[in-house]
């Protein structure tokens, strides 16, 4: 596998954040956005963000995500990750607005 395609990329910030290594997901999650942007390098990127504090960023990054998805299984992602974002913040009615969006764009994730 390419090592600077977009899963490989992702899948490093994922291991980074699994061992707690903040610091070194936040710095490749830079660098992935650099190198390979799209739906699974951006979504990273805000949930790195959220984790650092800055929900701010997280969401406004997926807001933009989702503005510039087309795939139906790339919107009920983003949409879920909204979703998500939004419960941990405590905002119950945005959330169930984004799962909603999700489940309308893909029925089945």
């Amino acid at each position: 596998e390419n090592p600077y395609g977009e899963r490989a990329l992702a899948t490093r910030i994922d291991a980074l954040v699994e061992l707690g290594r903040y610091d070194a997901a936040s710095r490749a999650a830079d660098e992935a956005d650099a190198r390979r942007p799209g739906v699974p390098v951006f979504t990273r990127y805000a949930y790195v963000r959220e984790l650092r504090g800055d929900t701010a960023t997280a969401r406004r990054v997926l807001e933009r995500t989702l503005d510039g998805a087309t795939a139906p299984g790339d919107v009920a992602y983003v949409a879920t990750a909204l979703g998500q974002l939004a419960w941990r913040q405590g905002e119950y009615k945005a959330a169930l607005r984004h799962c909603g969006a999700a489940l309308r764009a893909d029925s089945t994730y």
